[in-house]
């Protein structure tokens, strides 16, 4: 097994490139889906879904395919336990976890979380950055996230007594809201 990754820069283009003839991984960086993929020898009763699944548009004899590696994004979940505050204000940041989950009866008040632009070292965190929050508390507490960059505000309110979900993007300067709502 080959330990260094190849590097792509789309999914086409690991898929033109001459197949390789033991297991070895590539890092695809641009489009979608960018990530870790290791190519299987021998694969031949695998469908190429374009996406977590790639055939080489020129296998070996034998076959093979590029599979996706899964990355464990989850973080921390958001307990006292854990060293995050279950009530009054917090900050939060991408080095918590890009996933983060509030458990059923955490929550000893209301919370206000404020999204951090930069990183533990202070240097501003890259455009493109996500983080997730899952609230599954179902208390009777609301949860505000605000915008820790320049142009400030909230961002979202998860509803007291409601399972929530929100997805949050970095601009380079502020926070934004990609997505939030309520989960059945």
């Amino acid at each position: 097994m080959t330990l260094a990754a190849g590097i792509y820069p789309s999914i086409a283009a690991l898929r033109g490139a001459p197949a390789p003839f033991v297991q070895t991984f590539a890092r695809v960086l641009g489009g979608k889906p960018a990530g870790l993929f290791v190519y299987q020898p021998g694969s031949t009763s695998i469908t190429d879904d374009g996406w977590s699944t790639i055939i080489p548009s020129n296998p070996q004899s034998g076959g093979g395919a590029w599979l996706m590696v899964p990355e464990d994004d989850r973080g921390l979940d958001l307990t006292a336990a854990n060293g995050f505050a279950t009530s009054g204000a917090y900050t939060l940041g991408i080095y918590s976890g890009p996933w983060l989950v509030l458990p059923a009866a955490t929550l000893t008040g209301g919370l206000s979380i404020t999204l951090d632009p930069n990183n533990k070292d202070g240097n501003i965190i890259p455009r493109g950055s996500v983080i997730e929050f899952t609230r599954l508390d179902l208390g009777a507490y609301t949860v505000a996230i605000l915008n820790g960059g320049g142009a400030g505000g909230t961002l979202c309110t998860l509803p007291v007594s409601t399972a929530a979900y929100a997805k949050l993007w970095f601009d380079g300067v502020n926070w934004g809201k990609r997505d939030a709502h309520t989960m059945l």
